[in-house]
């Protein structure tokens, strides 16, 4: 985001939100009511402070004042630039591809490190020519037809070439693409919804299933890891050291029939599709903490700024909150939320019994697992391991993680009450 904008935002921080002006057609137009934007420059402005919340709602942050975004199919749109290289409709480099969908139109979604986007029809022949078989050879058109009319999972298999990987493709109807994908297309309908007296009853939750185990792994580096910059919801891609260090990394093999989930922050989606990790579900609940006005600050000037008020702020432990942030203790409620939901969504007859030590697994004979690997952030690994040990966040940690390694705790969702029972489990190379 703009450093004016940032300002704005920490200055006015109650400004309301609107609805129902902008929106983003299929080929990656802004339209302001209905209408294209001919002003360059805003367009530009749009493009570089366009952005989402938690609930999964993209907006335009103009100024200290939030527009919601109206979405015609996805928040991004693909295209292929004069290099052969896709890019979003704001100019940003697709980077690697977590997951790649066709529905029953015959459109492409892909999940990029910027999100899921569309990809643009003027392209789709070009992109078409990348798909393949299993065995790598390219497909022709009645290939893709039955494809596309199969209903979702029982589809031919075909993977889309893309910078030298091989990305698997799956069949999806569109009316399952935001709720897969975690988004809300249409913000001001939610909200519309929500202030409705018929919605004020909240839903029956689940009913609750037996213990899982949850496989927490941080993503690798990026660029504002290395500068000591607050990273937050900013959504910054993995750095070229980051790839590096996961290249040819696996998790430990007794984790392979876990599920896989992902916060959908580009730089934790790119961990799970180095990690091999296919088609994770994607959750904003596994968002790192949002922090507010501090995002891209470095710790060292926001307590340069004000020394007593930052120490004082630290000092809540669970209830500390940036300027228009979150605390902690609200990225514990939404863990536990999904993993309640993580729970509750294990397939039916998947086994309930417990991998056991590290050496010592128990292989279950019912596919698939109920546990769950979650590729996710340092400050919800952190919350984790607060309600784990009742650790108020404060002074030294009572486990010292590894942040290359992974975590496995276990949750209970009858009481929301999680364990660590396998710190810093190490990551396996290829072959």
């Amino acid at each position: 985001m703009d450093e004016t904008v940032i300002r704005a935002m920490e200055k006015w921080p109650a400004v309301p939100a609107v609805w129902g002006w902008l929106s983003l057609d299929r080929r990656g137009v802004w339209r302001l009511k209905g209408e294209t934007i001919p002003n360059r420059a805003a367009i530009d402005f749009i493009a570089r402070n366009y952005a989402s919340d938690r609930d999964g709602r993209w907006f335009f942050q103009n100024g200290p004042q939030r527009v919601f975004v109206d979405l015609a199919y996805t928040p991004w749109v693909y295209s292929l630039d004069g290099r052969g290289a896709l890019v979003t409709h704001t100019g940003l480099d697709c980077g690697a591809i977590g997951g790649a969908w066709i529905d029953e139109a015959g459109a492409m979604i892909l999940l990029g490190e910027p999100g899921p986007g569309l990809v643009d029809d003027r392209d789709l022949p070009a992109l078409s020519d990348r798909l393949v078989d299993k065995q790598g050879v390219p497909v022709d058109d009645a290939v893709i037809d039955v494809f596309v009319t199969s209903p979702a999972g029982s589809e031919p298999e075909l993977r889309l070439e893309h910078n030298g990987n091989r990305v698997r493709v799956r069949r999806i109807d569109s009316g399952e693409v935001a709720r897969r994908l975690r988004f809300d297309p249409h913000p001001a309908v939610s909200v519309s919804r929500a202030a409705s007296p018929r919605s004020t009853k909240p839903p029956e939750p689940p009913e609750p299933s037996g213990p899982i185990d949850v496989v927490a792994i941080r993503h690798a580096p990026t660029a504002w890891n290395d500068a000591g910059r607050i990273q937050g919801h900013t959504d910054v891609p993995l750095s070229e050291d980051g790839r590096r260090a996961l290249a040819g990394r696996r998790l430990p093999e007794r984790f392979g029939s876990y599920r896989a989930h992902s916060s959908p922050l580009a730089r934790a989606v790119e961990t799970a599709a180095l990690l091999g990790l296919e088609a994770p579900v994607l959750d904003r609940r596994l968002m790192e903490m949002d922090w507010g006005g501090w995002e891209g600050r470095t710790r060292a000037s926001v307590t340069a700024a004000d020394p007593g008020g930052s120490a004082r702020n630290e000092a809540k432990g669970p209830d500390f909150r940036p300027p228009g942030g979150e605390s902690p203790r609200e990225v514990q409620a939404r863990i536990i939320d999904w993993a309640r939901s993580a729970a509750a969504g294990a397939p039916p007859g998947a086994a309930r019994n417990h991998p056991g030590p590290a050496g010592g697994v128990v292989r279950s004979a019912t596919p698939p697992s109920p546990h769950v690997v979650a590729v996710t952030h340092k400050g919800v690994i952190k919350a984790l391991l607060g309600l784990a040990h009742g650790w108020d966040l404060t002074g030294k940690s009572p486990v010292r993680l590894d942040w290359t390694r992974a975590h496995r705790f276990r949750f209970d969702p009858a009481t929301g009450a999680f364990t660590l029972d396998e710190p810093n489990i190490r990551l396996e190379r290829d072959g």
